[in-house]
């Protein structure tokens, strides 16, 4: 659950080789994914996206109608932002969702954490890290690809997986940070867990319903604490921390 990620909080984006992993002498790996083959995956359909400037990392939204979906970000819109990541010189893709909730003051979470481990049960795809300094709960797909090729009908499975999911389970969540009472009935039932392939023009009408490139480039680059002392792309404002 909010444990269940390997990664916990560093899914983010822990760049430094060996922190969480073991290292691995060879890395000749010719079909390992680059950032470059991400960005022509979002370019083949014309997505808009902003890069991060140092890591191998991409930010995108995708913005819904208010009754398509529960979920709403920090400021009540209807609009999920997302990062995509390259970890282990491209062996493994990590996609999540800063700040897609915080439950730092919330009363009930113990209601949430149940919410979680119910929703990883039962959705074969996404998964939750939670920070407890700062009540973030992150959800996120991850793909370990060590010697695979990424396709873009995989990407773009990813994609749509981290979207189908949050949309999903978004009212089950958010009951539970509320009242303290957790409650699958309110799943919507009207997006099956087992949907066929996204309908890619229906991503990029999302993104362009988001807009935002400021607002992305506020997620991959936000100014760091002072006292920082990770050199990952999480934590004091980096990639993951969403700023506003």
């Amino acid at each position: 659950m909010a444990g269940r990620s390997k990664r916990s909080r560093c899914t983010a984006v822990e760049m430094e080789a060996g922190n969480d992993r073991p290292s691995h002498e060879h890395k000749e790996n010719a079909l390992a994914t680059s950032i470059d083959q991400i960005k022509g995956f979002l370019d083949e359909f014309e997505l808009k996206y902003v890069e991060h400037e140092e890591e191998p990392a991409i930010a995108i939204s995708f913005a819904s109608e208010p009754h398509e979906t529960a979920y709403r970000d920090t400021d009540g819109d209807p609009c999920l932002q997302m990062v995509i990541a390259l970890l282990e010189d491209g062996e493994f893709v990590a996609l999540f969702a800063p700040q897609a909730w915080n439950i730092h003051d919330c009363e009930h979470k113990a209601a949430v954490f149940e919410a979680i481990a119910l929703i990883q049960m039962r959705y074969k795809m996404l998964r939750f890290d939670y920070d407890p300094e700062s009540g973030e709960v992150r959800p996120n797909v991850e793909l370990p690809l060590e010697d695979a090729e990424l396709t873009s009908r995989l990407f773009h499975r990813l994609v749509h997986a981290m979207i189908h999911g949050i949309k999903r389970f978004a009212p089950v969540i958010q009951h539970a940070i509320r009242t303290g009472e957790v409650s699958m009935s309110l799943v919507d039932n009207d997006k099956p867990s087992d949907e066929p392939a996204p309908d890619i023009s229906r991503l990029v009408e999302l993104v362009e319903q988001a807009g935002g490139i400021d607002a992305l480039e506020s997620l991959l680059g936000g100014p760091a604490a002072d006292d920082d002392e990770d050199q990952g792309m999480d934590d004091g404002g980096q990639l993951g921390r969403r700023v506003g």
